[in-house]
């Protein structure tokens, strides 16, 4: 009996060492997503013009998108990866730049677009909860704004809405 009591203290404190691996890892992990985020946001910003181009004239009649504007989003490259621009959320003080497309190895690097357009008001952004990333985003409250920015320098602002 006392050789089976020692045997479950050793695999507890296996577990236990494990699970310290798996939260520095994954706290190391978290840094490194954060640090490359912030180096690939220079690099969108940096192709970001200062003043938007000029969009169609819409009336107040016509039901369009924001701006006039449709279709799918352009986008710009950076260290391989194509980016449609940026998202902002300065509530919690978090600016990322947002990938064209979603893929795994992706999302460890920025938040990526899952589908939509910005301009078809449909678009669906997916992201870690990286502390840099969107690890912050239920600290948001009704009236937050969020601000998407495409490449072309157009912002799309946004308040957060809680029922």
């Amino acid at each position: 009996m006392k050789h089976r009591g020692k045997v479950y203290i050793v695999l507890g404190l296996l577990c236990f060492m494990l699970a310290a691996l798996l939260v520095v890892d994954n706290q190391a992990e978290d840094v490194k997503a954060g640090d490359e985020s912030d180096k690939i946001l220079t690099g969108v910003e940096a192709q970001i013009p200062d003043t938007p181009p000029e969009t169609a004239f819409m009336t107040e009649d016509e039901e369009s998108d924001e701006e006039g504007l449709s279709g799918e989003m352009r986008a710009v490259d950076v260290d391989g990866w194509s980016y449609i621009g940026t998202i902002e959320m300065p509530a919690i003080e978090i600016k990322l730049p947002i990938q064209r497309e979603w893929s795994s190895a992706g999302a460890k690097i920025s938040p990526c677009r899952y589908k939509g357009s910005v301009y078809e008001n449909d678009l669906i952004i997916a992201a870690h909860n990286y502390q840099r990333h969107f690890g912050k985003i239920g600290q948001l409250v009704s009236g937050d704004e969020v601000i998407i920015t495409d490449v072309d320098g157009r912002k799309f602002h946004y308040k957060v809405f809680n029922q």
